[in-house]
């Protein structure tokens, strides 16, 4: 395959985003998140995949239908940002591949008109996790594509809540990657290249108060040894075989909306980095992995970028080696088949036909068959 197979280098952005329901967030300079000063290398991927949590306030009415409305707005808001970038970079304006939604989690792929040429069989799922499956307040949201010959797939999930849930989110998690589905069946797994984006909502389990004096010192691995999400994942409970990159940023939740100060109310959240990027595959190399100081949500947004390495198969030079060998196999084998009628003749020679015990028939094959044979 070496002859007829080559492979190129593509830049994907990924970013995740729990918009905290905040419908205002659409009118606000999403620049910072989506195009972040980068290596020039990296300033215009060639994918862009934007997962989204709480584009709508999860009431009890909400939780049970899906509402593409906020999720239009999102889209828009999302594809001016992109090309308003690549316009001052001289540089192809983006479109909007495919996009998908479960209640309040979307899922949105765009990506450079230049490489459609290579992008194939693009396919969205969801999967709903909320209430044992029935509700869609928490789930997820996969795309999946053929890029060449490579096998794509885009997850962004909605896990479940709470301090002490690790285990109901371990279970979501098994619930999603078994469970969401494609066309023939295909499963996330059955892929060369997974990024899972979103609000795992995994916390830190340590108190309030010292989780706040080690965001304050900067002690930022000590967190991370306390973080549930790592020891799951350590454990081989959870994302088994996913890598994450180093964290190197503050907690992601949760903030007094407007500022930079973690949860002042009553509830007291304790701060953790519920808001993740997760990847797979030995064709991915991360090279980014940081929040951008947008301050109209409770939670901040992610971001990360990676290179990933395409396989791209000549099908005409296949074609032509494929006859190639053929032409080369049938001058060395000449009109011979393994079906022929003398080879027939050899392997009943071999077999023999006498019956092994008196009061048995004797053996049959496909060309003497007793039964047929009035028992000779």
């Amino acid at each position: 395959s070496n002859e007829y197979t080559s492979s190129k280098i593509v830049h994907f952005w990924v970013g995740t985003f729990n918009l905290n329901g905040r419908a205002d967030g659409v009118n606000q300079d999403l620049s910072a998140w989506l195009c972040p000063e980068l290596k020039r290398l990296h300033q215009q991927p060639e994918i862009v995949a934007v997962g989204f949590q709480e584009i709508v306030e999860l009431s009890p009415q909400q939780i049970m239908s899906t509402d593409p409305a906020r999720r239009r707005d999102w889209e828009l808001a999302v594809k001016k940002t992109l090309n308003e970038n690549a316009r001052k970079s001289r540089s192809e304006d983006y479109i909007l591949l495919r996009s998908g939604q479960l209640v309040g989690a979307a899922l949105l792929i765009f990506v450079k008109p230049s490489i459609l040429g290579d992008i194939k069989n693009v396919e969205g799922s969801v999967r709903k996790t909320g209430m044992s499956g029935m509700a869609g307040n928490k789930g997820a949201v996969a795309i999946r594509m053929d890029y060449a010959t490579t096998r794509i797939c885009f997850v962004t999930a909605h896990l479940a809540a709470g301090f002490a849930n690790y285990e109901e989110r371990n279970r979501d998690y098994r619930t999603i990657s078994h469970g969401l589905r494609f066309q023939r069946n295909r499963s996330i797994e059955d892929h060369d290249t997974i990024i899972w984006l979103g609000d795992f909502n995994y916390r830190i389990g340590l108190s309030d108060d010292r989780v706040r004096r080690l965001i304050q010192a900067g002690d930022l691995d000590t967190l991370y040894q306390n973080d549930q999400l790592n020891l799951q994942m350590v454990a081989g409970l959870t994302f088994p075989f996913y890598s994450e990159a180093r964290i190197s940023f503050r907690p992601t939740y949760k903030y007094n909306n407007g500022n930079d100060d973690y949860d002042t109310s009553e509830k007291a959240r304790i701060p953790a980095w519920t808001d993740r990027v997760l990847r797979k595959g030995d064709n991915l190399r991360q090279i980014n992995y940081t929040t951008a100081p947008l301050r109209f949500s409770d939670h901040r947004p992610v971001y990360a970028t990676f290179q990933c390495t395409i396989s791209v198969v000549n099908e005409p030079l296949k074609e032509d080696i494929s006859h190639e060998i053929y032409a080369q196999r049938r001058s060395e084998v000449g009109d011979a088949t393994a079906n022929s009628k003398s080879n027939e003749n050899d392997d009943d020679d071999l077999i023999g036909y006498d019956s092994i015990a008196p009061g048995l028939p004797p053996a049959s094959s496909d060309r003497r068959k007793w039964w047929l044979d009035n028992s000779k």
